[in-house]
């Protein structure tokens, strides 16, 4: 067996920023569980530049750019237009058997593409230890140092010379929409009966809708995610939920006990739990099945356990400092469907009362570009 390193390298744009008594800063320190560190400012990062450009979205039949990248190992002579960088490169040491250290260090392509995924599977730890040194530089010096990242790429090293795998955003497939002549009719019935709505209704259906667009448009799944959430909630603000027995019923019991033996404290701790009481609503869940049982929508009781479920990974991304919860919570690209599914279909129902949402569910959405190696 043989010890090689393998990493993950981050670049970013530090717009506006330089060095005052000198061209470039590099140093390197250790983490725990084995990463190390390796730091650079300057404009000659370690392991280059990839400039290129790729469309966000492909159409099926449609033109769209899938990936134009090209890779310089001097960012100097690359067609960037700007040529300060911070890199941070997190690294870990690992044992491969020697046919295949001996394989790598022959350049062979097999080799190269599985130490990748060596480095590709300590993806968490990298990423971790990656959002920890850019955050504190962003905190504690500027965020301009780490402004706009650039580049993120898998490495593995090899004696002075690395092998690099290029990862770009990843495109998502779009349908292709033709709005017929019935949906023609509807749009136009529809917008204009918007007109009828007080204001009231439409500055609150304007705020949730510009919520909603938000997180249609963000790319990271972390974000769009937690983005989802705050149109639901906004939404379920206004459900009316039905009167609560039990807490009534235990409120009576209470303030009996407090009159038949709160002494002479009995007149000051009635007023304080009556107001404890009304402080009292019902949890985001409660008000989401409330709606759910309200709309009657296809599924809906599944659609019940379904919002538990998000709800909970959304406090466990919320709630890192719990001592009992992971500090990264991964979340598929299908947790993400699902949920947009879920909240468009009770905020339709919130702001229209009616099931006529559109069913033009996602396909398997991202070609990531990925693969390209130097």
């Amino acid at each position: 067996m043989r010890i090689e390193r393998v990493g993950y390298r981050r670049l970013y744009d530090a717009i506006g920023c330089s060095l005052t008594e000198r061209e470039e800063l590099r140093f390197s320190f250790d983490l725990q569980d084995g990463i190390r560190v390796d730091v650079y400012f300057g404009a000659k990062p370690r392991f280059g530049i990839w400039v290129g450009r790729s469309d966000k979205y492909v159409v099926p039949d449609g033109p769209s750019v899938l990936a134009q990248c090209q890779y310089h190992a001097d960012a100097t002579q690359s067609e960037y237009p700007r040529h300060f960088f911070t890199e941070i490169f997190c690294s870990a040491e690992v044992e491969v058997a020697q046919e295949l250290s001996q394989a790598f260090r022959k350049d062979e392509q097999p080799a190269r593409d599985q130490m990748l995924r060596l480095a590709e599977a300590r993806k968490e730890d990298f990423h971790i230890a990656a959002d920890l040194v850019a955050g504190v530089v962003g905190l504690r010096f500027h965020r301009q140092f780490v402004i706009e990242p650039l580049n993120e790429n898998f490495v593995a090293l090899r004696d002075e010379d690395h092998v690099t795998q290029f990862c770009g955003e990843g495109l998502e497939v779009l349908e292709s929409l033709s709005l017929n002549e019935s949906g023609v009719e509807q749009i136009q019935s529809l917008l204009p009966a918007i007109g009828s709505a007080n204001s009231q209704a439409v500055q609150f259906g304007g705020m949730v809708l510009r919520w909603l667009m938000r997180a249609w448009s963000e790319r990271d799944m972390v974000n769009k995610f937690i983005g989802f959430f705050i149109p639901i909630e906004m939404a379920l603000r206004i459900v009316i939920s039905p009167p609560q027995g039990d807490l009534r019923a235990n409120a009576k019991a209470i303030r009996k006990l407090i009159r038949d033996h709160g002494g002479d404290r009995a007149t000051d701790l009635l007023p304080f739990f009556n107001s404890l009481v009304e402080r009292q609503r019902p949890t985001l869940e409660e008000r989401f099945e409330n709606l759910a049982r309200e709309a009657q929508l296809p599924g809906w009781e599944n659609d019940i356990e379904a919002f538990k479920r998000f709800n909970s990974i959304r406090n466990r991304l919320l709630h890192r400092g719990e001592p009992n919860v992971r500090l990264q919570v991964s979340i598929s690209e299908n947790e993400v469907r699902s949920l947009e599914d879920l909240v468009e279909r009770y905020v339709n129902f919130a702001l229209f009362r009616d099931a006529a949402v559109y069913k033009t569910r996602w396909r398997p959405p991202r070609e990531g570009a990925t693969g390209a190696s130097s």
